[in-house]
């Protein structure tokens, strides 16, 4: 039996189809290393990585593991990646709460460097024509701390969005937050949260609010795009499913969180256009995410092109409405300024979002200086 039940194992690993995205951990699997006679040393780490993503029925034995620790002992199984909060609010764990905590704060050489990158991409875009806006997102601890467990609170309230604002007010350079005009929604609607439960993003009641301070940003400078009105549209609460945070856990099934549909008392005639098509990144899992494009011949003449990331998934029915011609751009969490899209394009706008635990991406994938033309 010890000997079937391994080579039945050996067996399956090499027959069963390997799937190269994990929907339920929201993340790319590792692939097959290639074998180099050359390079031994490193294949038999590599290889044990690529088994572990791949091996026979994972996906079910980690379910089962993670309901035990979840339902039976109220632990994270995956501490390191998910949080529990009170009430069952889950958080994604590392980088985002390490930018609550006011970990890895941004020194002062790195916020001079990304005020440079910004000043940069805001000629770069006066030079095509366009006028630049700098978006900061912030994340969901950063709306709802008091769903954080008491072992993760801090009162330490500096934190790189804050320090980064700061910074910018200082030197005159103009950005978007809506943290704030979140804060004030929240307390409005009392007892519908901005946030999903299950989920690290905004649902889409967040998103209609956080798009409503940029389109009123925005409108100052282009008044012909139009207001977005809660009041023109049908506003329904409706239940799903748990979100990425439970997906990671293996209990999207098990756990309820809620949305909202909006529905337009006056049909809106924005349409899906025709893609160029640009390249997305070779390793981007989500390729048919990286670029959209909605026509609204009767919103406007403008066009904006709009650098997003996953929080700009549930914004996009809402900017598809405000402008003549809408490219979204997913640029696999880069932030980057993708001048050959905004050289192309020609837009009158260009709205840059960074979701605010990713401030560093403006040091890690800065323009080319001198790419711009004199």
């Amino acid at each position: 039996m010890f000997l079937f039940i391994i080579f039945t194992g050996m067996i399956l690993f090499f027959v069963l189809k390997k799937e190269e995205v994990n929907m339920e951990e929201n993340r790319q699997l590792v692939k097959m290393p290639e074998f180099d006679v050359n390079k031994l040393d490193p294949f038999p780490a590599e290889y044990d990585k690529y088994y572990s993503d791949h091996f026979p029925y994972r996906t079910e034995i980690v379910k089962t593991f993670n309901k035990i620790n979840f339902i039976g002992l109220k632990i994270s199984p995956l501490p390191d990646k998910v949080t529990i909060g009170l009430n069952n609010f889950l958080f994604y764990s590392g980088r985002e709460m390490d930018t609550y905590q006011g970990k890895n704060l941004l020194k002062k050489a790195e916020l001079q460097s990304i005020l440079e990158e910004l000043n940069y991409r805001r000629d770069f875009c006066m030079k095509e024509g366009a006028k630049f806006y700098f978006v900061i997102i912030p994340q969901k601890q950063t709306l709802y701390e008091e769903y954080i467990p008491l072992k993760y609170r801090t009162t330490k309230k500096e934190t790189n969005r804050t320090k980064l604002e700061k910074y910018l007010k200082e030197n005159n350079f103009p950005y978007i937050d809506p943290t704030n005009f979140l804060f004030e929604k929240k307390e409005e609607e009392e007892g519908k949260l901005l946030y999903f439960i299950t989920d690290n993003h905004w649902n889409a009641l967040g998103a209609f609010y956080a798009s409503q301070f940029i389109i009123d940003v925005i409108r100052k400078d282009f008044p012909q795009v139009p207001p977005l009105r809660k009041d023109e549209y049908t506003i329904k609460e409706k239940e799903r499913n748990g979100g990425n945070l439970a997906q990671m856990l293996n209990m999207a099934d098990e756990m309820t969180d809620y949305d909202f549909t909006f529905e337009r008392l006056v049909e809106n005639n924005a349409v899906e256009g025709v893609k160029v098509p640009y390249d997305p990144p070779e390793t981007f899992a989500y390729k048919s995410e990286y670029e959209q494009v909605f026509l609204d011949p009767d919103a406007n003449n403008l066009t904006a092109v709009i650098i997003r990331e996953s929080y700009g998934s549930a914004q996009r029915n809402f900017y598809k409405e405000s402008f003549g011609k809408t490219v979204l751009i997913f640029d696999a969490w880069h932030h980057a300024l993708n001048p050959n899209i905004i050289e192309n394009e020609k837009p009158d706008i260009v709205v840059i979002q960074v979701l605010e635990n990713m401030l560093d991406n403006l040091l890690k994938y800065q323009s080319k200086k001198d790419s711009l033309m004199e």
